[in-house]
Order: structure tokens, then sequence, then C-alpha cells
């Protein structure tokens, strides 16, 4: 997360740096707002019933698939990587008209 703050400022003009930042800070907001609510839903889709003092119970299975949503949004990460620019940590300006 705080790579992608560097990455980005560097990837646009200086005059939208604030911009950008608010920019990435609302994805890495975004992300968990999405991820916590789908990985219940689905343990709650792959629960079999079972109850423990209140509590609901999963299995392995409930577990591993609810969770596999966080390795697919890992690897779309890492794929998104190679299309990038490397700024070799130099400022991105306008070219003039």
């Amino acid at each position: 997360m705080i790579i992608s703050f560097a990455f980005i400022k560097e990837s646009v003009p200086s005059d939208l740096g604030g911009t950008v930042s608010g920019i990435i800070n609302m994805g890495v907001m975004t992300g968990p707002m999405i991820m916590q609510p789908a990985v219940g839903w689905i343990l709650d889709m792959k629960w079999q019933g079972k109850i423990l003092h209140g509590v609901k119970l999963y299995n392995f299975d409930a577990y591993r698939t609810g969770f596999s949503l966080m390795l697919t949004w890992a690897v779309l990460s890492a794929i998104l990587i190679v299309f990038t620019k490397e700024t070799h940590c130099q400022q991105h300006e306008r070219k003039e008209l």
C-alpha cells in the first residue's frame, strides 16, 4: 500500500499529486470494504448449519473457498504490476504542446 502512494505520485504531474493520493487512498479502503462481506457471504453459502454456543461453525472447505478471494485479489494485483512503468524515482511532468 505504501509503495503505491510513492509510485502513483511519481507517475503523474506534480500538480495532480493530491488528487491521485486521494484516489489511491480510496482504492486502499474499497478493497477491504468489498472483500470482508464477500468472504462472509461465501462462508455463509458453504455453511452446513452447525452452531456451537450460538456461533456458526464453518468447515475447512468454506474457509478455503472464502479466502481464495484474497488469493485472487493478490494474483490480479501481481498481473496489473506488469502494466506499470518504472519511474526511476523521477517525477513525471507534462510535456509542453
